[in-house]
């Protein structure tokens, strides 16, 4: 991965598919055969991905897709990271070190209708979902678009008995919010634990990429 977000061709073999300015879509292959995977890289962090993911996902059909935002740095192997992840038979993957964010930040006062009988939050800096879950998804906010996704996306999953599971589950660790992007620069520094994602790292001039 270069420092402006997108794969090394020499590293990974890839074909990119760019839609627009806002956002660069990396089909990515591991040994050799294309993966069933679609890795999307939010160039700008448009608030809401979401919404490009579902517009690319009726174009491209994949059974899987993984989102990660421009900002986000990672101090293990990435491509070690994407074996592991590619091909995992569920619907979902998140982020679970923190489970409530932070309510200053979030607009959980706009959602309307609420029909879960307990709301989730995840943080989504990196998500994964299958393609049922998107379609599900998109189903769902034809009906009602008032829940944010970081809300919608975990909420959704646990009440309605979708295959979820957790970065963590497989070795991942997480050190990420909405900011200060200075924090966490700094964190990324002189802390740099193994295999751990910090977010927001917004000077790409200081991530070491393998």
């Amino acid at each position: 991965i270069r420092g402006n977000g997108i794969p090394d061709p020499e590293h990974i073999p890839l074909r990119r598919v760019c839609r627009n300015p806002q956002e660069i879509q990396v089909a990515v292959r591991v040994e050799g055969q294309c993966a069933d995977l679609m890795v999307s890289l939010s160039a700008q962090n448009p608030a809401y991905p979401l919404l490009p993911l579902l517009d690319f996902a009726r174009e491209e059909e994949y059974e899987h897709y993984l989102v990660m935002e421009a900002d986000l740095a990672f101090t293990g192997e990435w491509r070690s990271f994407v074996r592991k992840i590619n091909g995992l038979a569920c619907d979902y993957v998140h982020i679970a070190t923190d489970i409530t964010g932070d309510p200053r930040h979030w607009p959980g006062n706009y959602i309307k209708d609420n029909p879960f009988p307990r709301l989730y939050f995840a943080w989504c800096h990196i998500f994964y979902a299958g393609r049922r879950f998107l379609t599900d998804l998109e189903a769902f906010m034809k009906e009602n678009d008032t829940i944010y996704y970081e809300f919608l996306l975990p909420s959704m999953a646990y009440n309605r008995g979708y295959y979820v599971r957790q970065f963590e589950n497989f070795g991942y660790h997480f050190q990420v919010s909405w900011g200060p992007s200075e924090t966490f620069e700094r964190q990324y520094l002189e802390e740099h634990a193994h295999n751990t994602f910090y977010h927001p790292v917004k000077n790409s001039n200081i991530i070491q990429y393998q």
